[in-house]
């Protein structure tokens, strides 16, 4: 009698396929600045939040004010960082156009999500051009974001999402290259 089983491995999952919510596709880990690790990916936004600048869809949303402090330059040689306060208030901030020329970003969103197994904030961009985004938190960590032409060819539906956990979360400076 022969007393071997043959074991068989389940199929592999990367922690990418088992967390990521239904709504959000190309999903990808990532490192930050500090080592910490957090997630991005592409989000099919709702019809009434996906308005163009150039529609008369109402959208409830808010114009932020822009901080005249301009470009902050001193963590990266050669990044055009520039001050901004985005505080996790789970508002669609339209950015204003002395902040959205340099940064491409044409609105955000910043979200807290106490339930959330892996990642507590959830940083949404919409943005004007493919490009490599960064953007840095309170706590001086920076997190990269890069857009490609995938999502424009989706259409302006689709929004750009962070995943990630910090201690001070509200973004500070934004930089695109």
């Amino acid at each position: 009698m022969d007393y071997k089983t043959k074991h068989t491995q389940p199929p592999k999952h990367t922690s990418t396929t088992e967390v990521a919510p239904n709504d959000v596709e190309s999903v990808s880990d990532a490192v930050s600045s500090n080592g910490v690790a957090y997630r991005v990916g592409i989000k099919v936004l709702e019809a009434q939040d996906s308005s163009d600048d150039n529609d008369n869809t109402e959208v409830e949303s808010e114009t932020e004010p822009s901080d005249s402090s301009g470009p902050v330059n001193t963590f990266a040689q050669g990044d055009n960082w520039v001050a901004v306060d985005w505080p996790v208030d789970g508002k669609r901030v339209d950015t204003p156009q002395d902040i959205r020329t340099p940064t491409k970003v044409r609105f955000h969103s910043l979200f807290y999500d106490s339930h959330a197994l892996f990642y507590s904030y959830e940083l949404h961009v919409a943005t004007d051009s493919p490009g490599i985004y960064k953007f840095r938190d309170e706590e001086g960590d920076e997190y990269t974001l890069t857009v490609t032409g995938v999502t424009y060819a989706l259409g302006k539906n689709y929004v750009n999402i962070l995943f990630y956990n910090s201690k001070k979360p509200t973004i500070k400076a934004v930089c695109y290259k």
